[in-house]
């Protein structure tokens, strides 16, 4: 932070973390002195994210925990440059890089893994929650983290509600999940639900050679005679499509069968396929298919 501004601390009695004045030769920052140690960690590495963001510029207030999660009462813009040098803070103490080795691939964790991962994330020394908004972004879909009434999502994990999240809004997320795990998190507690079930895979018949496509066109036929199996079919790949297309998350046949599942069911046009006795099948054999497809390139991607 020296080499890039002018750092003052100084205390006083409002909600906001630091000012940052950019309107000057040497940038200068004045930041809350009597905040915890991790969130005074967290605000520089925000302070910094506006200093190098280039479109950030005049004077700029902020509460990075506080925008973090609420973001109520502040204009559009204000919002997004709060969001912009959060994510960039987020990035710079906490890299996915470093969380990824105890997240990647992982669908479903049980509660002594999930106490393993934020015994990890503690020794960032940042804030609970700046490292669960850390935590959430390199999860695959599914999980979520709440303290109080705030809220961090893996993405592509169904909405809660609006923030503040109101008690009978959390109490009725939480009565869908699959998983509900309570946690003492750096002197907080942290309510870690897992929305998606697992996939029971069924039994397959060591002679059923169908591809995945042609289980679906079966299953088509039975659930959905009143429309063209093409189209469905399609909808069908773009939904795999859709949630797997972030290869870096390590996705595997148990976690592409749980997201694409509960998508599936929960898609009006295509809910009735997963009342088929055989959508389990069509689920394992299309999660298998495209692990199998990724591992091949690959392999020709490393060979070339």
């Amino acid at each position: 932070m020296h080499s890039k501004a002018e750092l003052q601390w100084d205390e006083w009695p409002y909600e906001c973390d630091a000012v940052t004045f950019l309107d000057r030769a040497r940038p200068l920052v004045v930041a809350h002195s009597g905040r915890p140690e991790t969130r005074k960690r967290f605000t520089l590495g925000h302070e910094l994210g506006h200093i190098e963001l280039a479109w950030h510029t005049n004077t700029i207030e902020c509460s990075p925990e506080f925008t973090n999660i609420e973001m109520a009462g502040n204009s559009i813009e204000i919002a997004t440059l709060e969001r912009e040098a959060n994510v960039f803070a987020s990035h710079l103490l906490i890299p996915p890089a470093w969380l990824k080795p105890a997240t990647s691939g992982v669908a479903h964790f049980n509660e002594a893994q999930a106490k393993d991962v934020l015994t990890h994330l503690a020794t960032a020394e940042v804030s609970a929650t700046a490292g669960l908004i850390a935590l959430a972004r390199t999860m695959l879909p599914g999980h979520a983290f709440f303290i109080g009434s705030s809220f961090s999502l893996s993405p592509g994990t169904p909405w809660p509600g609006e923030r503040p999240l109101s008690p009978s809004a959390r109490r009725k997320y939480l009565s869908k999940a699959h998983s509900v795990i309570e946690i003492e998190h750096q002197g907080v507690r942290v309510t870690w639900a897992q929305v998606y079930s697992p996939v029971e895979a069924p039994q397959l018949a060591d002679h059923d050679t169908r591809t995945s496509t042609q289980v679906l066109k079966e299953i088509t036929a039975r659930a959905m005679n009143e429309y063209d199996s093409h189209s469905i079919i399609q909808s069908v790949s773009g939904v795999v499509g859709g949630v797997t297309k972030d290869i870096d998350r390590g996705w595997t046949a148990e976690s592409i069968a749980a997201v694409v599942s509960q998508r599936i069911s929960q898609n009006r046009k295509l809910a009735p396929l997963a009342t088929d006795p055989e959508f389990g099948v069509f689920v394992v054999k299309k999660s298998a298919e495209v692990v199998s497809k990724r591992a091949q390139r690959a392999v020709v991607k490393n060979d070339s």
